[in-house]
């Protein structure tokens, strides 16, 4: 039981480390600037495309965006968004424990009882 929670436990772990390693992560600048924007009917029928000159982003500076949006931005991440290497090791072992307390609260409530007769 013990060696089956610790593969759960440091097989994906292991895993992550190694996609880390093998495979590259693109820098910001090497994404395609271009966006197409298809907006669509309720029904999923396409209303219009929206190309801008079929470039529709450009790469700023940080420098060049106004501290209230940079601010506005920086208010939806953690407070290590600039400490941590992309993952928060602290966030990532919370949610592991929140989930595996959750499905045992879950297993205790699917168990019957005298109220739920």
């Amino acid at each position: 039981m013990i060696g089956l929670a610790a593969f759960a436990v440091i097989g994906p772990l292991v895993a992550f480390a190694i996609g880390w390693l093998v495979f590259p992560v693109p820098k910001a600048d090497d994404i395609a600037v271009t966006q197409v924007a298809t907006f669509t009917y309720t029904d999923g029928a396409p209303l219009a495309t929206v190309r801008p000159d079929n470039v529709n982003r450009t790469s700023v500076d940080l420098s060049q965006v106004p501290v209230p949006v940079q601010q506005a931005v920086l208010s939806a991440e953690d407070r290590t968004f600039f400490s941590n290497p992309g993952f928060d090791i602290t966030g990532i072992a919370r949610a592991v424990i929140n989930q595996l307390s959750a499905a045992g609260s879950a297993a205790a409530r699917r168990s019957p009882s005298s109220t739920s007769r």
